[in-house]
């Protein structure tokens, strides 16, 4: 098998984990899963626009 094989077998494995997404996934950034980053990033995004709506501001985000 070559190295290109491998690879491609490698990123074949990795977007099928990818599209399963189910609680923790192979995939670690920075040692958080993928749905730990989106939830943490939904969670700044709310806050963010809690903060706007409090100040007086409707802005959307």
């Amino acid at each position: 098998m070559s190295g290109s094989e491998k690879a491609r077998l490698y990123a074949n494995e990795v977007s099928e984990s990818r599209g399963k997404m189910s609680g923790i996934t192979a995939i670690r950034t920075k040692g958080f899963t993928a749905s730990e980053r989106s939830e943490r990033a939904g969670r700044r995004l709310t806050q963010r626009r809690r903060e706007a709506t409090s100040a007086g501001k409707e802005e959307c985000f």
